[in-house]
């Protein structure tokens, strides 16, 4: 039981990694108009969190497949406009 409900919440972690990933680039590439910076402050933004991650383990855990998938959010977001 306690294990479902984990693999929940960290199913649920990464569509939210996903959905602050698509919306920093959207809003981003919206007023930039440059898919390359859109993307490129999106890994910043979401390599930053993980870092800070990394130095506060008592609170937070840090994982190499938020960040991609915070980036894989932002690069959906980018093709979406892009295609609009």
């Amino acid at each position: 039981m306690t294990m479902s409900l984990f693999k929940k919440f960290e199913n649920f972690d990464k569509f939210l990694h996903f959905i602050v990933g698509f919306f920093i680039s959207f809003s981003l590439y919206s007023t930039a108009k440059h898919a390359s910076l859109a993307l490129v402050l999106t890994f910043l933004l979401a390599l930053s969190k993980e870092v800070y991650d990394a130095y506060h383990i008592k609170e937070h855990t840090p994982d190499f497949m938020d960040l991609i998938v915070t980036v894989v959010g932002g690069l959906f977001a980018v093709v979406v406009i892009a295609h609009v």
